[in-house]
């Protein structure tokens, strides 16, 4: 029994981890998993280097997608607008 709702109560953290709140939060539980198991083992140099990597590709991928939103919207306001 205990198990079972261990296991639920962790299914359920990581359902909910994977659809973060964007003002909340930036990375989600599969991304922080992603970096630790990226840098484990690694001296702090290192370790520091890929972390900064990792998180600037992730805000990159994140403002490319808010650019595409974004223009998806004024392509369809301006169509709205003028019709064509």
């Amino acid at each position: 029994m205990k198990k079972s709702i261990a296991f639920l109560v962790a299914v359920l953290f990581i359902a909910l981890s994977a659809f973060p709140v964007p003002v909340f939060a930036q990375d989600n539980a599969f991304d922080r998993m992603g970096d630790w198991m990226a840098t484990v083992g690694k001296k702090e140099p290192e370790m520091t280097m890929i972390l900064t990597q990792r998180r600037a590709a992730r805000a990159t991928e994140r403002a490319e997608k808010t650019m595409k939103e974004q223009s998806k919207k004024l392509e369809k306001g301006m169509k709205d607008m003028f019709g064509k």
